[in-house]
């Protein structure tokens, strides 16, 4: 029985979908590929004692030698030797010195005896034009490449493109692409990226032809997929300690937000790289660089208003602070009040009752004590009543340094009773 193919973003919704995994190095097995890097071991140390900054080294897929061959125009009496692929990947900053590390490189590759070609590139530049030009093959081929070393960096971008794979083999099914973009930013965009840093990505996925599912639904169900599902399983298949961080977006979302100058937004499209895009971050990207996508009157004025806001919040947060201090007071006294046998008092009497019970009653507790108890209570009764309307910084100090002392003093209290 043929199975049947999604005809939209519903149906996909409701299937699985599974990794497809790029071919390594010969298609061979993981015992060829162990044996080429022992071949080429001695080649590693070298060029890593040479050079200590390479951020990577990887062997590139065999499948993916055609396209690096002509995009750098390697000659065709290289190309008869049938060479391995290297791809060796440094910080930007080195750029300057290009000219003297190519012979070096060439000299140590006459040393190994084996045919290598070693395309090097730098993290920040070379390998993402890839991706804003489109060449995202040129981005799949290094992300599966076998690494030789690595300071975290493939790993990182392996992670990313395992994860993008699994959407798009989900939602992009035959003529239908419902992934508009796929691209990453963070630490990984600007070639810092090691074994231990976040993975930040973003997809945005068009549901313009989305009628019979509400926004927030379809936006529930992808990121459950997306975010929570694939990101498990592409860690796994990475086999990095890497946390993928997944921002999931509806393209008409994405857009109004980038209308309503959303920082994030624009952030993500002036820094992030293209990992896939069907035709729409490049042109915003492009559109931002030339000053035309620009926030609206009423964006500027939002955000000017936020100034504003900022007192008001404050003395919110604030009174905020003195009720959390109210109930690490209150709350405490109830308990010790059940443990003399009490009922626990309301707020309303707690003063009152506490001074007969544990003051007069049971000795256990001082007047000074009752003091912070009763400060406590009458702060949170004015607020209630809307005579406290705002109270100071250095009252929320003393408060939080008495109700300190008021615990380390409920706790004597327990042991005594």
């Amino acid at each position: 029985m043929t199975e049947k193919k999604p005809t939209s973003l519903a149906d996909n919704l409701a299937g699985g979908s599974k990794y497809t995994a790029q071919p390594h190095a010969n298609q061979g097995s993981e015992a060829d590929f162990s044996k080429i890097k022992t071949k080429l071991e001695d080649f590693k140390k070298k060029l890593v004692k040479k050079f200590p900054f390479i951020v990577s080294l990887g062997i590139l897929p065999v499948n993916a030698a055609q396209f690096f061959e002509e995009d750098e125009n390697i000659p065709k009496e290289e190309l008869t030797h049938k060479p391995l692929h290297i791809i060796m990947i440094i910080p930007e900053e080195q750029y300057k010195n290009l000219a003297k590390i190519k012979p070096e490189v060439v000299k140590l590759v006459k040393e190994s005896g084996e045919h290598l070609w070693v395309h090097i590139k730098t993290a920040e530049v070379d390998l993402w034009n890839y991706g804003l030009d489109s060449k995202f093959e040129f981005i799949d081929a290094i992300s599966a490449s076998f690494p030789l070393h690595d300071n975290g960096f493939l790993g990182a971008l392996r992670v990313a493109n395992i994860h993008k794979s699994l959407v798009l083999n989900w939602l992009n099914v035959g003529r239908i692409r419902y992934v508009a973009t796929y691209a990453i930013g963070g630490s990984l965009v600007r070639g810092t990226a090691d074994k231990t840093s976040d993975v930040d990505t973003f997809v945005i996925i068009d549901d313009t032809d989305v009628k019979r599912m509400s926004r927030v639904e379809l936006l529930e169900k992808l990121r459950g997929k997306i975010v929570y599902d694939f990101m498990k399983e592409a860690t796994a298949l990475a086999g990095v300690k890497n946390i993928l961080n997944v921002q999931v977006y509806l393209l008409t979302d994405f857009w109004q937000n980038v209308k309503d100058a959303q920082p994030v937004m624009f952030t993500f499209i002036r820094d992030g790289v293209p990992l896939y895009d069907r035709g729409t971050f490049i042109p915003w990207k492009r559109l931002l660089q030339m000053g035309k996508i620009r926030p609206s009157p009423e964006a500027i004025d939002l955000y000017m208003k936020e100034g504003d806001r900022t007192e008001e919040i404050i003395k919110r947060r604030m009174m905020d602070a003195m009720v959390d201090i109210y109930f690490g007071v209150v709350t405490p006294t109830q308990s010790m009040m059940m443990l003399a046998g009490h009922m626990p008092p309301v707020p309303k009497t707690i003063v009152e009752e506490v001074k007969k019970a544990l003051v007069d009653g049971e000795k256990v507790m001082t007047m000074k004590d009752l003091a912070i108890l009763e400060k406590a209570v009458k702060n949170y009764k004015d607020y209630e009543h809307g005579k406290l309307k705002e109270i100071s910084g250095k009252e929320i100090d003393d408060l939080l340094k008495d109700s300190k002392d008021y615990i380390k003093k409920m706790k004597e209290i327990r042991e005594k009773l």
